[in-house]
C-alpha cells in the first residue's frame, strides 16, 4: 500500500486497520446471504409457487 506524504504512521495503521475489518464484514454478509439463499431453496423444492431466485438479484 502506497504511503501518503501527509499520512502519519498512526494514521496509516489505523487505516489499514478499518480495511480489514470492513473486508471481514462484507465477506460475512456474503456467507449469510448465500447461507440464506440456499436455505430458501431448499425450503422452496417442495412448493410450487415461482422459484425463491426469481426474487432475489444474485451477482
Amino acid at each position: 500500500m502506497k504511503t501518503l506524504t501527509w499520512q502519519k504512521p498512526g494514521q496509516q495503521n489505523v487505516a489499514q486497520e478499518l480495511i480489514k475489518i470492513i473486508i471481514n464484514y462484507v465477506a460475512e454478509l456474503r456467507e449469510k446471504y448465500f447461507i440464506l439463499i440456499l436455505t430458501l431453496v431448499k425450503a422452496q423444492k417442495n412448493v410450487s409457487a415461482k422459484p425463491i431466485l426469481h426474487y432475489f438479484y444474485i451477482v
